[in-house]
């Protein structure tokens, strides 16, 4: 089972669902802002800096992932794709990267 963040930043089980109850209001949805950060930051837990080429496989396996999810809550799908678009148009280098000088 995934595991939530709670409040407090710590993971957890989702509590259960029950019926006219607000269990979920204590949550933070992803929204567009979080995933667009995640797109920006793709790769980055590896120990080595990626290159261009390899920033662009990583955009573009997740743009493929795009067709295959059925649920946005609340991300804004358009944005995120026309995110993606401008992405791979710079060669898979994203703005926060640009702003760094990563290169």
């Amino acid at each position: 089972m995934i595991g939530v963040l709670k409040e407090d930043g710590m993971k957890g089980k989702p509590p259960l669902k029950q019926s006219g109850s607000s269990l979920y209001a204590h949550l933070t949805r992803w929204q567009t802002s979080d995933e667009l950060k995640f797109i920006e930051h793709l790769g980055s837990w590896t120990k080595h800096h990626h290159t261009e080429e390899e920033k662009r496989f990583l955009l573009i396996q997740y743009k493929k992932a795009m067709a295959l999810r059925s649920d946005w809550g609340m991300i804004d799908r358009n944005a995120v794709e026309a995110f993606v678009n401008e992405c791979l148009k710079k060669g898979g280098e994203t703005d926060g990267e640009a702003k760094a000088g990563n290169r």
